[in-house]
């Protein structure tokens, strides 16, 4: 048990711990965030001036925790680009890039779902910016902006810290299945927008767990963070109503020409979480994660509470000489 709330606190510490430094960093040399040129009553969006403060806010953040994860890993044993899935894994860059599309086609139907029928039902407010999208002009500052917010930046960095560091890291600790589980817990609480009580945000919440667990399946099956960051940025590109339906058609399709492959997949994902056999303390740790995601905006101090809870856990894990799974 101390095994596996000791790797939850190293990661939590470790993403909580770079973004209040990075937000110290951004206070003290007087940046911007992204926000504030879209948002506000007196604010016309500046999605060029919006795409610097987010690249320079992703520079610092993820500078940092990638940093942390270098260091902690040589630590703990855990080397070279393998251990973190920077490789091809013995495949060819075709079958991984094959391999991303098809687990794009299997995480992306739950969204897509959810978004027609929020289309022609109105289940839920959904975020300010699927607001202001629905408002504004798609023109080149737009897909500069969205391409360093969400579908060519984010997926690498994300993939790294989640599919590379953070999975990796429960391995030493937990069942296959049940890193899965924990990491899916962890990348659906760092979505924050959707901390809402709706039905659309509490579907695309789950949809973020079903993602999560699947594009770790991917790097279980390939070695390759590859696949993950290819059906990560083909989720993350924004569409229309009516691309959504061609690209509903196109899922369909492949789904049935390479439903064999599919079949296959589906069963070893099937026994990887048949065989988890940590569910109390996945349970305990769930609803950490949850309590942790409820109330960090809470309060002013809410952050540093858990950092500091966070770190304790990371110090006593320093103790603990086992060394990372392969």
């Amino acid at each position: 048990m101390f095994l596996r709330l000791a790797a939850v606190g190293e990661t939590l510490f470790v993403l909580l711990g770079m973004i209040v430094i990075a937000r110290l960093v951004f206070r003290a040399t007087g940046l911007a965030d992204a926000d504030s040129f879209l948002f506000g009553d007196d604010v016309v969006p500046d999605f060029r001036a919006a795409a610097v403060a987010e690249s320079q806010w992703h520079a610092i953040r993820y500078g940092l925790v990638f940093i942390a994860v270098i260091i902690i890993g040589w630590i703990r044993q855990r080397r070279g680009r393998a251990a973190y899935g920077v490789t091809t894994g013995g495949h060819s860059i075709s079958w991984l890039i094959a391999f991303g599309v098809g687990v794009f086609a299997i995480i992306h139907v739950p969204s897509l779902i959810l978004r027609l029928a929020d289309h022609y039902l109105d289940i839920g407010p959904g975020t300010l910016f699927w607001a202001l999208m629905k408002e504004t002009e798609w023109n080149t500052d737009f897909w500069l902006y969205m391409a360093v917010s969400s579908f060519a930046v984010v997926p690498l960095v994300e993939e790294f810290v989640a599919r590379g560091y953070m999975l990796g890291r429960f391995r030493e600790s937990f069942s296959p299945g049940g890193g899965l589980v924990v990491v899916a817990l962890i990348f659906s609480s760092a979505h924050t927008q959707y901390h809402q009580a709706d039905l659309y945000s509490i579907g695309m919440l789950l949809a973020l767990v079903w993602g999560s667990i699947v594009m770790g399946y991917a790097v279980y099956r390939t070695g390759s963070l590859l696949p993950p960051i290819i059906a990560h940025i083909l989720v993350n590109v924004p569409t229309s109503i009516a691309a959504d339906y061609v690209i509903i058609v196109l899922i369909a399709l492949t789904m049935f020409l390479f439903r064999g492959a599919f079949g296959v997949n589906a069963r070893r994902l099937w026994a990887i979480l048949r065989s988890v056999n940590d569910w109390p303390s996945l349970a305990m740790i769930g609803v950490v994660i949850v309590a942790f995601g409820m109330t960090l905006q809470a309060t002013p101090w809410a952050p540093y509470a858990w950092l500091g809870g966070f770190f304790a856990l990371f110090v006593a894990s320093l103790f603990v000489k086992s060394k990372w799974s392969e």
